[in-house]
């Protein structure tokens, strides 16, 4: 597939905000040098036949795929949008322009759209960093819950595939002149340490909805968090979310939360049913669940704040947890409540912050 010109910098797909972007990078069988090939039968194939309920065959492999399980893997990375029921799945216009022109360095631009931590691959790799190297900053910098180099290795592979970097038999990662091009086209995200911490003003849905909460409603709260699998922080949740945002069955949603944070299908379940108790996701089918609007607001917005506000909306006292914080000066006059909630607002990144504030 050749090269073209450059287009224009307001050509290149607009990043997500951080939270709504997937922390995990497209998984598609082969070798690196494989992967673009691959890739557009995937997309050429799905333009052809959009039915989700079908096989594809991955070309030189002698053996066809679910279709739904190739979606799975790939996830959601801005090529791929689903409607009705049956279930269908069509080229996002993104994926159009792909298709339609080649350019590699769209490509990568649109993965770093959609993914975490992707063009930041680029920028911190500098003169040659190793794959260890890498990961290291991805989780002390940028807080990616990785607990192997896999998700740092896909990265690495698809930014070989679109010729942005390369991999030198001393083990050090080097970007090309095409990448070094393309870094200053991209918009990136500073290291967590850097972002600031002011408070934001609450999205429409969530200014409206904060507003007209009732002190009925207030004193009706869930009481008890419940188990959610990756524990109650940013990355785990917003993880979970997009999943179901994507438009995954429960059994699928369950297998996917069992594999990315290795636990078991029972506490998979376990977990899926906590985030409907928070109003995270919401059933809207016989077996299918989506983010709610609060939810996908939060995800849009990528602030930590949202996360807090619609969470002190539907759990008791994590809200008050703040005030209290706020005016005790004698960490024993905390409740283990307040203990608990203090635990969700630390890792969350909104330690102070006031969760019903504008």
């Amino acid at each position: 597939m050749s090269q073209v010109a450059e287009p224009d910098d307001r050509d290149l797909p607009s990043p997500l905000p951080w939270l709504g972007r997937t922390g995990s990078a497209p998984y598609i069988p082969g070798h690196f040098s494989d992967l673009i090939a691959n890739l557009t039968a995937l997309l050429k194939d799905i333009d052809a036949d959009p039915l989700v309920d079908r096989t594809f065959t991955w070309p030189g492999s002698a053996s066809p795929t679910s279709l739904r399980q190739v979606l799975y893997s790939v996830g959601s990375c801005g090529l791929f949008t689903r409607q009705g029921r049956p279930s269908h799945v069509f080229l996002t216009p993104e994926a159009r322009n792909f298709l339609g022109n080649g350019d590699l360095a769209y490509l990568a631009a649109l993965l770093h759209a959609n993914v975490r931590f992707f063009g930041e691959t680029l920028e911190w790799i500098g003169e040659g960093l190793t794959y260890d190297e890498l990961n290291r900053i991805a989780v002390d910098s940028y807080g990616m819950n990785w607990k192997s180099l896999d998700q740092v290795r896909r990265r690495v592979q698809w930014m070989r595939s679109t010729g942005m970097i390369e991999y030198w038999s001393n083990g050090k990662i080097i970007p090309t002149d095409n990448g070094r091009a393309l870094l200053p086209r991209l918009k990136l995200q500073r290291r967590a340490a850097s972002l600031p911490a002011e408070l934001v003003e609450p999205p429409r849905r969530f200014a409206e909805r904060l507003n007209e909460v009732t002190e009925e409603e207030l004193q009706a709260r869930r009481r008890v968090l419940g188990y959610i699998a990756g524990g109650a922080n940013m990355t785990a949740l917003s993880r979970l979310v997009d999943a179901a945002a994507a438009g995954l069955s429960r059994s699928e949603f369950i297998q996917f939360s069992a594999e990315t944070f290795d636990v078991s299908k029972s506490s998979a379940e376990q977990s899926l049913n906590t985030l409907q108790s928070l109003d995270l996701l919401n059933q809207v089918g016989p077996d299918q669940f989506a983010a709610t609007d609060l939810a996908m607001e939060w995800l849009n917005s990528g602030e930590a704040v949202d996360l807090i506000r619609h969470l002190h909306l539907n759990l008791a006292l994590l809200g008050e947890t703040l005030d209290a914080l706020e005016s005790e000066s004698d960490s024993e006059d905390v409740s283990r409540g307040d203990v608990v909630n203090c635990g969700i607002i630390t890792a969350c990144g909104c330690r102070s912050v006031a969760a019903t504030g504008s």
